[in-house]
């Protein structure tokens, strides 16, 4: 077991806020402040093998352009959809390739469920290193919106989670305070086990999801 990942964990506040939106759907809004640039973290967002060291969320291709995709947790899982709907890019790229081209996203995973996002698949062509980064993907029926901004010589990193099932918020909450709390400790240099699936329960997942439902409700 990690120290560093425990101590995390517990450096990390239990804080997220939770407001529903279209389509009688809810949105989990949580934040973490990154001693790295958007140019370090990003990669960690979109590259299967670096999402593999800390995230559920483990797709089939790189996550830099629109179009479909596949994702799983674990090699022994079925594939669900990870369809990339926008990619802001923290620097230029193309997503105008033929390959995995971009197809009609259809409602509730479109990303105006979050209000802000759409499906034109344009990226940021500012070409700097401190530009800040967007992604939004389906993780099967949810949405997932990734923004990092710059802050100082590091970055904000947000995550939206739209998703259905309203009874689900403190355990979704729970699971991704240990992933981010792996990121953070991959992100300073720490060779980390990632933490998947009932292995977060030696972790205190059980205590942050009690702790999640109560300023969630």
């Amino acid at each position: 077991m990690s120290d560093g990942v425990r101590d995390e964990i517990g450096r990390q506040e239990v804080r997220a806020s939770l407001a529903e939106v279209a389509g009688g759907r809810w949105v989990l809004v949580m934040e973490r402040e990154l001693p790295h640039r958007v140019d370090v973290v990003w990669p960690h967002l979109i590259e299967p093998g670096l999402l593999a060291g800390w995230s559920p969320v483990v797709p089939d291709r790189v996550l830099d352009r629109v179009g479909a995709a596949r994702c799983r947790e674990n090699p022994e899982d079925e594939w669900l959809d990870a369809e990339v709907i926008l990619v802001n890019a923290p620097w230029e790229v193309d997503v105008s390739r033929e390959a995995d081209a971009p197809r009609e996203v259809d409602a509730p995973g479109k990303a105006d469920a979050l209000g802000k996002a759409d499906a034109s698949g344009k990226a940021d062509a500012s070409g700097k290193a401190d530009a800040s980064g967007e992604l939004v993907h389906r993780w099967g029926g949810d949405l997932l919106r990734w923004t990092l901004t710059p802050r100082g010589d590091g970055c904000l990193l947000t995550l939206e989670h739209t998703f259905a099932d309203r009874d689900g918020t403190a355990m979704y909450a729970a699971g991704w305070h240990i992933c981010l709390a792996v990121l953070v400790t991959v992100l300073d240099g720490h060779d980390t086990p990632r933490v998947a699936g009932t292995a977060g329960l030696d972790y205190g997942w059980a205590e942050l999801r009690d702790a999640y439902r109560k300023i969630t409700g």
